[in-house]
């Protein structure tokens, strides 16, 4: 009986973790309305904040740099980070 509570809530565990994973916990909000928003500021490039990189990722081998997010506007990626020390 015991073993049976366990597998049952582990699977219920499993199925909710997975609908959060591909449904996303968080929402997006599109900003104050009404009002008028008031300019970012700029980074050291001139660009605006809103434009600018979050970051940058360099590739090993050849050093070619992609800014995110903005190289995969409109694309569902997978970002996985991990360390070893």
């Amino acid at each position: 009986m015991r073993r049976k509570v366990f597998t049952l809530l582990t699977l219920i565990f499993i199925f909710c973790f997975s609908l959060l994973s591909l449904g996303g916990c968080g929402n997006s909000s599109p900003g104050p309305t009404g009002e008028q928003q008031e300019e970012l500021p700029k980074d050291k490039e001139g660009k605006s904040q809103e434009e600018a990189p979050a970051f940058t990722l360099s590739q090993l081998g050849s050093g070619e740099e992609t800014d995110f997010p903005l190289d995969f506007r409109g694309q569902k990626i997978l970002l996985t980070f991990f360390s070893l020390g």
